[in-house]
């Protein structure tokens, strides 16, 4: 079997999924709170949606979210390591 073409892409992808996975307990404890409050934000802005428009709305809901994990993985991991079980960051360097 092939592997997969070493593209810029694919580095993107690759490299993007290894640090959600990575930091995948931060994710687990704080991706509720976000979408707990950003979905019924978003629900408000658009009123009550059709619901064939539901599936998009989710869809957009869980793209907000994500590109909100992103900081708040790096506050995680740059404040609050004790709390994941991180190494403190100043130390090891």
């Amino acid at each position: 079997m092939d592997k997969l073409p070493d593209s810029g892409l694919c580095k993107q992808v690759k490299r993007f999924l290894t640090f959600f996975g990575a930091n995948s307990l931060t994710i687990m404890l704080t991706h509720y709170y976000i979408t707990r409050h950003l979905f019924p934000l978003v629900m408000k802005l658009l009123g009550k949606p059709e619901l064939t428009h539901y599936v998009w709305l989710q869809l957009g809901v869980f793209v907000l979210t994500v590109l909100l994990m992103v900081p708040t993985i790096l506050f995680f991991n740059r404040f609050l390591f004790f709390l994941i079980g991180k190494p403190n960051p100043k130390k090891s360097k």
